[in-house]
């Protein structure tokens, strides 16, 4: 990944955490790839002082602009949440075949 890319953060408010099953704080920084914000790091955190805390202990603290609009960072949340539900339906669906062949 090359930081001559165009990086973006934003903490976007309470998402659910599919992880704990809860609501949480959510951050993330993406690039636009093709026209879609591809989101390269997220996290899920209790406070909005702990995602802060998270991004500037990243590798990509100092090479993001900071937005505060809630329209880019909830379509970053829908492409992570898009991604988990994908990853649970593989996890269960071969859970369920190996399940059925024994």
């Amino acid at each position: 990944m090359s930081f001559e890319e165009r990086l973006y953060f934003e903490c976007g408010g309470i998402k659910f955490d599919v992880s704990v099953q809860r609501e949480r704080w959510f951050g993330a920084v993406w690039a636009y790839k093709d026209g879609v914000r591809c989101p390269l790091e997220y996290w899920f955190e209790d406070t909005e002082d702990k995602l802060y805390e998270q991004w500037q202990h990243s590798r990509w603290y100092g090479h993001c602009t900071v937005l505060f609009t809630p329209y880019p960072i909830n379509q970053v949340y829908n492409r992570v949440r898009a991604r988990q539900i994908e990853e649970i339906a593989s996890w269960l669906s071969q859970h369920l075949k190996e399940s059925a062949d024994h």
